[in-house]
């Protein structure tokens, strides 16, 4: 009687040892699918013969090789989803942008991020229609889907702007 008391307590304890470790299986496993999701997957386009990298913040200048051809800046914004900083050096409010814009960039695996220096492309802000600096712009496929000219706004809105994209 005591050995059949043992072995059932002992098959008793292997049961809810292998249900724990059953149990602590699937939690690993979910919490490996959770963070699954939240790698980041860059994407590469080339535009005008260069590679742009989504995750990183772009200089329009860098990209372009005539600052006054608009053909340029439309092939870049034809080829992705974009979204546009247009800003000053000299912008208090810009300067205080920059650093939000940066880290939405690299939170972001769909879209390229481009800063655009109003001073160097005074003719292509113009014709844009900005009119006051930072003024945030996102295109989907040369469609603008929306703009932003509010001064220094929290990362939060930003974020909200950047995710219609």
């Amino acid at each position: 009687m005591l050995r059949a008391t043992l072995s059932i307590t002992v098959v008793s304890k292997a049961k809810s040892m292998i249900n724990f470790l059953r149990s602590m299986i699937h939690g690993v496993c979910a919490l490996l699918l959770v963070t699954s999701f939240h790698v980041q997957a860059r994407h590469t386009v080339t535009v005008n013969n260069r590679q742009i990298t989504t995750g990183q913040v772009y200089e329009l200048s860098a990209l372009m090789d005539d600052r006054n051809s608009f053909d340029e800046f439309y092939a870049i914004v034809d080829s992705s989803r974009v979204f546009l900083d247009f800003y000053a050096p000299w912008c208090g409010p810009c300067n205080t942008m920059s650093p939000r814009f940066k880290e939405l960039a690299q939170e972001a695996d769909h879209v390229l991020f481009i800063k655009v220096n109003f001073d160097e492309f005074k003719g292509l802000c113009v014709s844009l229609g900005v009119r006051s600096l930072p003024t945030f712009i996102s295109f989907d496929k040369g469609q603008e889907i929306a703009r932003i000219s509010k001064g220094a706004i929290p990362k939060k809105e930003l974020k909200k702007l950047s995710r219609i994209l």
